[in-house]
């Protein structure tokens, strides 16, 4: 059997073309850049370009990528709140789950950008301040039980609404799999009876629960500061809302940012109230701009 560097290296380029399309949809990639040098140096950079992280990972994420911060281009930072029971799907948070998820989400946020500055002083990494160059940073909040008691939430599931933005898949193909999943999981029970009415404006609450910042008995009073970010995205398709001034405190966290896309969510009865979108817009821009 001919051994693999006997083959020329552009044929070597297109079975790791290939291995590599495959390895993404089967979610084992990790495996195939341990084959060999050659398949490493390949995959890890495509394998690393996007990363999706929970608040229970973060602390992890700066000894993984030792030596390999050059590689990352997109951070989706998502938050997982605690569950909730469909007997209270229809209630408000209380006080005390407010909270704690305020605290889980600006604990975890402080973690990463403690580790993003620490890339600026990395000199075998690629960020710094000579390059100017960061990742893309985006943000969203949610509980696993948002899944459940809503029908229409394939955007937080990490593993179906990254196909939207892989350059190999087409809508047929991410459509298609977001009707068999939903699909699946209402056969299975796994969704809620109330995600099948009309929710009245007391149920959103809790859907649409407004996300702040809380230091309060965590041992800081800010965040670190990050040299430099490509962007700082927060959707709209994300039902938990951030306050304007939130989104403002975490951009004074960056001396630099390239570009900051905030989408909040409105309960207007359009969803794209173009007023409502461009009052909050000017605000939370007039509060990023007012820093200094």
């Amino acid at each position: 059997m001919a051994s693999w560097y006997s083959y020329p290296p552009e044929i070597r380029s297109m079975i790791l073309d290939q291995v590599f399309q495959t390895g993404a949809a089967c979610r084992n990639l990790g495996a195939c850049a341990a084959v060999c040098r050659e398949w490493q140096t390949y995959i890890e950079p495509k394998n690393f370009r996007r990363l999706v992280l929970n608040h229970s990972c973060v602390a992890d994420f700066g000894r993984i990528l030792h030596n390999r911060t050059w590689m990352v281009q997109h951070i989706w930072l998502r938050i997982e709140l605690p569950r909730y029971r469909c007997t209270t799907c229809c209630l408000p948070e209380t006080r005390k789950q407010k909270q704690t998820n305020n605290q889980i989400f600006t604990k975890a946020l402080f973690q990463l950008l403690e580790i993003l500055g620490s890339w600026e002083d990395d000199s075998t990494g690629r960020y710094g301040p000579v390059d100017n160059t960061g990742p893309v940073l985006e943000l969203s909040v949610h509980s696993p039980s948002d899944m459940k008691h809503r029908n229409d939430v394939f955007a937080l599931d990490k593993d179906v609404y990254p196909h939207k933005l892989d350059e190999s898949c087409t809508s047929e193909e991410f459509d298609d799999y977001v009707e068999r999943k939903l699909r699946k999981d209402f056969d299975r029970g796994q969704v809620c009876t109330a995600a099948v009415g009309n929710r009245t404006s007391i149920e959103h609450l809790r859907m649409f629960a407004e996300i702040q910042l809380d230091f309060e008995g965590l041992g800081y009073l800010e965040f670190p500061t990050v040299n430099y970010t490509k962007a700082l995205i927060v959707r709209r398709q994300y039902y938990r809302s951030f306050n304007p001034g939130t989104v403002a405190e975490i951009a004074r966290s960056f001396r630099r940012i390239g570009s900051l896309a905030f989408e909040p969510i409105t309960r207007d009865p359009n969803p794209f109230s173009e007023g409502m979108f461009f009052s909050v817009y000017l605000f939370c821009i007039f509060l990023y701009f007012d820093m200094d």
